[in-house]
Formats: C-alpha cells, sequence, structure tokens
C-alpha cells in the first residue's frame, strides 16, 4: 500500500506511521457519479505483444511506454540498494506502487521541485505530457494481460481532498486520464469519518486483506490532500510444487544462526545462471571444472501461470558476497544477469515464506534528491495553483507470501541455468537471499530480501 501525505507548510502537522497487513488491490473500476471528479473512465487499451521478452504498445510509436517501463526499473533498484542499507532482516517493497504514487504527485510539480523529482524517479527525459501517457500505458497494459484466474495482478489509485478545496481542471484531468485515479472529497476535520472512509475503500480494492490502513488521529484540519495507491497480487506457479515434497530444512541466517524451516523442493527445466562479481573471473557459459571457485552469485527465474510474470531469486554464496552485492546492486547488473540467463535443468530448494515490510520513506527519497519535496520551499502549484503544498510523508507497506501453490501480495522471479555437460546444478536457498517480482514488459514490480524465512518482518 502507497500514500502520499500533502501538507501545507504553514499550518501545524502531525505525521504517523500508517499501518496495515496486507498488500493491496485491484484495478479501479467503476464508480457511482457523486465519485467521479474526471470526464474520462480508465479503459485499458488495446495490447500488441511480440515476443517472449518484448513487447509493443498500441499508440505508442516513440516506444516511451517500454523507456518508462526501463526507468522505473532503475529506480527499483537504486531504491532496493537504500533500503537494503538501513534494514536488517527481512525486506519488501513494491518499486511499481511506489513510483505510481510519486508519478501522480510529480503530475502537480513544478519548478525545482519538479526537477529534483524527476530525477529521482528517472523522469526528466520526458515531457511531463508525454510521461504520464506512457506510464498510464505501461499500467493498463500490465493489469489487461494479468487478468487471468491463475494469474492477477491489480492497481487502484484515489485523490482524496479536503471539502471545498481548489485543485487544478489540468492536475485532475492528468491524473484521471493517467492513472485512473478518481477523486473523492472529505471533510478531513471530521478525522474519524475520513479515515473510515479512506480504510474501507482500501479493504474493498485489498480483498479486505488491508484493514485499518489509516490508524485514529492521522488525518485532520491540516491534511488538504492524500494520494493512495493499492496493489494486489496472486499467481500460481507455472510448475507448482508438490507439498509432499515440503520438508523442515536448515537455514542459516544473516546472523549466522542455523534455523530449520519448511522448504519446497523441485527439479525442473528454467532459466538459470551463475555469475561472477569479478569479471575477471569466468562467466557461467564458460566450461569450468570442478576444483575452479563457486560462483559469487546464482540467479534462478521461476515463471508464474501464463509466463508474463515471474519470480526471480538472487543467491550469493555466502554472507560476505550478499553485503557485496547489495552494496554494488545497480540496474546494469541486474540487467546482466537477467540476459545472462538460460533454460537449464535444475534442483531447487525454495523456503516458504511470509513477508510485510513498513516504511516512511520521506528520509530516504530526500537523500536520494528530492528533499524539496518534503519541504517549505516546495512548488506543488499544479495541483492548487498556489505554492503551499509539500508532501508530509510516503508511507509503504507491502506484504507477499510464497507457498507451493505460487505467490500472493506481491511476487519475485526465479531463473535457473545448468552447464549441460555435468550434474544438474543445485539452487539451494538455504542462505540469505534477494528476489523480485518481474513482469516480461513493465520489468520489476516488486523487490525483497529474505533473511529469515521464519519471520514474518
Amino acid at each position: 500500500m502507497k500514500n502520499v501525505i500533502i501538507n501545507q507548510p504553514a499550518l501545524r502537522h502531525t505525521s504517523q506511521n500508517i499501518s496495515s497487513r496486507r498488500l493491496p488491490s485491484e484495478v479501479e473500476s467503476q464508480a457511482s457519479p457523486k465519485d467521479l471528479y474526471f470526464s474520462k473512465t480508465w479503459s485499458p487499451p488495446e495490447i500488441a505483444s511480440r515476443g517472449a521478452t518484448g513487447c509493443t504498445f498500441v499508440g505508442d510509436p516513440e516506444g516511451e511506454a517500454q523507456k518508462v517501463a526501463e526507468e522505473n526499473g532503475r529506480f527499483a533498484v537504486e531504491l532496493y540498494s537504500r533500503l537494503a542499507a538501513k534494514t536488517e532482516g527481512n525486506l519488501f517493497f513494491a518499486p511499481f506502487g511506489i513510483s505510481t504514487a510519486l508519478a501522480m504527485t510529480y503530475a502537480g510539480a513544478n519548478g525545482e521541485t519538479s526537477k529534483e523529482m524527476g530525477g529521482v524517479l528517472h523522469f526528466n527525459e520526458f515531457p511531463k505530457e508525454n510521461l504520464h501517457q506512457a506510464f498510464g500505458r505501461v499500467a493498463k497494459d500490465l493489469t489487461s494481460r494479468l487478468d487471468r484466474e491463475d494469474c492477477t495482478f491489480t492497481v487502484a489509485n484515489r485523490i482524496w481532498t479536503q471539502d471545498g478545496a481548489r485543485v487544478e481542471e489540468k492536475f485532475q484531468k492528468t491524473v484521471g486520464d493517467a492513472y485512473g485515479a478518481l477523486a473523492e472529497t472529505l471533510d478531513f476535520k471530521d478525522s474519524q469519518a475520513a479515515t473510515e472512509t479512506i480504510n474501507s475503500w482500501v479493504a474493498e480494492k485489498t480483498k479486505d486483506r488491508i484493514r485499518n490502513l489509516i490508524p485514529p488521529c492521522v488525518l485532520n484540519e491540516d491534511t488538504p490532500m492524500v494520494l493512495t495507491n493499492a496493489l494486489y497480487f496472486k499467481a500460481d506457479w507455472a510448475c507448482k510444487f508438490d507439498p509432499r515434497h515440503t520438508f523442515d530444512a536448515p537455514f542459516q541466517t544473516r546472523e549466522r544462526q542455523s534455523i530449520v524451516t519448511p522448504t519446497m523442493h523441485q527439479t525442473g527445466t528454467f532459466r538459470y545462471g551463475e555469475f561472477y562479481l569479478d569479471n575477471e573471473k569466468p562467466p557461467s557459459s564458460v566450461n569450468r571444472p570442478f576444483f575452479v571457485d563457486s560462483p559469487d552469485v546464482q540467479v534462478l527465474e521461476l515463471p508464474y501461470a501464463g509466463g508474463d510474470l515471474s519470480m526471480v531469486f538472487i543467491l550469493p554464496k555466502d554472507q560476505e558476497t550478499l553485503s557485496k552485492v547489495e552494496k554494488s546492486l545497480d540496474p546494469d547488473q541486474v540487467s546482466n544477469w537477467l540476459g545472462g540467463l538460460s533454460d537449464k535443468k535444475v534442483v531447487t530448494s525454495i523456503p516458504k515464506f511470509n513477508l510485510t515490510s513498513s516504511f516512511k520513506m520521506k528520509e530516504i527519497l530526500s537523500e536520494m534528491g528530492m528533499g524539496r519535496a518534503f519541504s517549505a520551499g516546495a512548488d506543488f502549484s499544479g495541483i492548487n495553483g498556489e505554492k503551499n503544498l509539500s508532501i508530509g510523508d510516503v508511507i509503504h507497506k507491502a506484504t507477499v507470501e510464497v507457498n507451493e501453490q505460487g505467490a500472493e501480495g506481491g511476487a519475485g522471479t526465479a531463473v535457473v541455468v545448468l552447464e549441460s555437460f555435468k550434474r544438474d546444478p543445485d539452487f539451494s536457498a538455504d542462505r540469505p537471499f534477494l528476489f523480485a517480482i518481474r513482469d516480461r514488459n513493465a520489468g520489476i514490480l516488486c523487490m525483497g530480501r529474505v533473511s529469515d524465512p521464519t519471520r514474518t518482518e
């Protein structure tokens, strides 16, 4: 779940963490007339796909939607590196949801505020109008393709404004047309009623997986606007794990403690690769004798039903390598790893896990370069025609559960590779690993780290 809370800097602001228990849901559908601020409804366009790993978008002759997806992936990896450095233990977040909520807010930013946000989000190379149209095509393509009983990814956006507050027509139209963000007026002075209204909407969009998202007393008379994004994900594995082959197995945590956790087992042909962090060492494509050092990183991609979504597992060989990977992780490296995968028969051992993470993003986003948006000098005049708004905080919470059937809440990608002259490689996730949910076209949607699969946080 993703919230952006807008402040009026001149007024007293009370900021509290917003908590929830599940990752949000579903594409914004029809609303009653009283809910609508925008003249256009958000209906998915026709999509034309091409190839196993690429896609073309109808109405995207310049390839801007694909470029937006690529830049979202860069932001995802950069944000992961920041979060990983500040987070102990397990970690999970949905960068696609964060990008979406901030993109809507960015639609109202001007001047240096816009420039800083655009730099962090990798938006500056796009004219604003083109950006939002292209971002909208990415989201609509994603949700229209992933609308199956065995693989679903839904997105909902909503803007909540103070009753009587001015909102620029251009801003309303942009977020409505591109992001399907319906708007609703509330009286934030009645904190309890406003909170109940938003929480009820979230519960509906998440199929009751997130309840009481906003705790009491967070909203008040100093809150002119809240921008809310909700994601929901549920998908079956293309090749499900047999529960009869799940049994307790050892796992060494990040603290080097040996624990026992339910672990799934399967042998199959998946996309897989082995890689070194030191470029002078031979890549996985080279035939290596058994006495050569083991690779620094194994990468496994496990597809979900339909083949569009997958979970990618990045398994460093030890704790020291995990730290190296996270410190040096960059978008180009991830892209090279994914590009180096090939179909191999692999013996896989993956622990079942259920993670929930919650973040207040103000500090990290400020460190990344968009601090002005959170300051009294912010310029969001594109929202209300005045320079009296700033972002109070960006609250994010995400959850993912992975089991024999598949994943719910969010997902990651798993890749498999084998050198054919050797025995089947063993991908045994019995130590901390990274994972990501990846769409063949939209790129990285969620990322995380499992340090202890027996813990939920």
